[in-house]
């Protein structure tokens, strides 16, 4: 939900979709809108660039991103498959594939900009970084007038040069600049190798991963294991006081506080090893939703009244903020590429997709925001292998 992610429902449609900017081979920043395709395909993601002209190797980096964010990748599939199969509830729900960022650098910071504060700071900081980052490159590539303020999550390298305390004044981080900065130099300049934390080049176990994270500014015990689900390891839960509230409210765990919440934390979802996050995480979303509706439905304007204080009492009479409804914005005419999966869960696009994926040419489309075609322009799609079950 943190900027420059916008989840976007339209009313009177059966599905949404996520708008945010990503980046080109060049660096170049363009915003892009992800969601079923508007012709008759189910199954198939589509992401339209805002950009009029694509080389081979911008698609390939746009869908390298998408996969990432999505969770589309074989081993993706893997962990997804193994966990329903031990939890029935989030089989039938279609959940398993937690949303992350395009890159590992940004859902480093995002995780360190939850920490010692509440989720309206965590929005308006990370807020504040893609405005920043506008301020200093630009509105992104095809980005609409009305959002040309927010830009792209800022990189390392546009981060390792600024002064802590302009930095902490001008997006409101606090002490959290100083550590931001000294992270960002560490990566622009290879101290922090985060390629060998992710994919082909990763090296060692988990715990030697997780101990390298540690080493890292900013990442204490809560943002490391969090940084690991991002990794695709759920043995460790990143548990703070929303999960010591969620424990006391639906576990009935009356004395859990932060002296035994990592104690009571390992118990609870130990049936579960070694997805203990998803197991968790799988609640909280039912909670959340059981409250607020769809998250998927919800304006961006009103994420920040998901809050473990909304969530406290649920039943005592209070009343409790009611997310208001809003018809989504005008978009900019893009090119469209897209990205087959097997099905699409109605919680969103982060719950979607059970099966290897595999790139191939096919036919060509290009669509404006009417959805009206236009021949002779390459629409990637990555359609989904059959070999392994004995078809060609």
């Amino acid at each position: 939900m943190a900027a420059p992610n916008r989840w976007l429902f339209p009313p009177g449609q059966e599905s949404g979709c996520l708008e945010r900017p990503l980046r080109l081979a060049d660096g170049r920043a363009v915003w892009v809108r992800i969601g079923p395709m508007k012709v008759n395909e189910p199954g198939v993601l589509s992401v339209e660039v805002g950009v009029g002209d694509m080389g081979k190797g911008d698609k390939d980096v746009i869908q390298a991103q998408v996969r990432r964010m999505l969770r589309l990748l074989p081993e993706d599939s893997a962990a997804v498959a193994a966990f329903q199969n031990m939890h029935p509830g989030a089989k039938a729900a279609g959940f398993g594939r937690l949303f992350r960022s395009p890159t590992l650098w940004e859902d480093m910071v995002k995780t360190q900009l939850l920490c010692n504060c509440g989720w309206g700071r965590t929005l308006s900081m990370n807020r504040a970084l893609c405005q920043l980052q506008a301020e200093k490159n630009g509105p992104p590539l095809g980005c609409p007038p009305e959002l040309s303020h927010l830009g792209n999550f800022p990189t390392a390298a546009e981060l390792q040069d600024f002064d802590p305390k302009a930095l902490s004044k001008k997006c409101g981080l606090g002490y959290r600049a100083t550590r931001l900065v000294s992270f960002a130099k560490g990566v622009a300049t290879g101290v922090y190798d985060l390629g060998r934390l992710e994919g082909p080049g990763r090296f060692g176990s988990a715990a030697e991963r997780l101990a390298a994270v540690r080493k890292m500014p900013g990442l204490g015990p809560f943002s490391a294991a969090n940084v690991m689900q991002c990794l695709g390891e759920f043995e460790k839960v990143a548990a703070d006081s929303e999960t010591a509230r969620h424990l006391r409210e639906v576990h009935r765990k009356d004395d859990c506080d932060a002296s035994n919440l990592e104690e009571i934390v390992a118990k609870v979802y130990l049936p579960y090893a070694p997805y203990q996050f998803l197991a968790y995480w799988f609640e909280i979303w039912q909670e959340y939703e059981a409250l607020f509706g769809p998250l998927s439905r919800m304006s961006p304007d009103d994420y920040a009244n998901i809050t473990g204080r909304n969530m406290s009492n649920k039943d005592d009479g209070k009343t409790k903020k009611v997310p208001k409804k809003r018809a989504p914005k005008k978009t900019t005419t893009r090119k469209r590429v897209a990205v087959e999966v097997e099905t699409v869960s109605e919680a969103g696009l982060s719950e979607a997709v059970s099966e290897v994926l595999t790139v191939e040419e096919t036919e060509t489309l290009v669509t404006d925001r009417n959805g009206v075609g236009a021949p002779d322009t390459p629409m990637i799609v990555a359609r989904r292998s059959m070999r392994k079950r004995g078809k060609v």
